[in-house]
């Protein structure tokens, strides 16, 4: 439930400029944190959520966060 609340919270708050601008801790957090829910099978919290979905697909596009995403067996 509090996963669900946060994803709704950052649907929200993705466009605040410190998550638009250059790469910092929260963003790498967060995008952390989304891609261990997803690749440990503890949820999508991007689906139906497009902002989000967007801000994490141009995050995982940058060469730090591609070359250290975890990979499937």
């Amino acid at each position: 439930a509090r996963a669900e609340r946060m994803a709704v919270f950052w649907e929200r708050e993705i466009s605040h400029p410190l998550m638009q601008g250059p790469v910092n801790m929260a963003q790498l957090l967060l995008i952390c944190a989304l891609d261990f829910a997803a690749f440990g099978g503890l949820g999508d919290y991007e689906k139906g959520r497009p902002k989000l979905s967007i801000w994490a697909r141009r995050v995982r596009s940058l060469p730090s966060v591609s070359s250290t995403a975890p990979k499937k067996a």
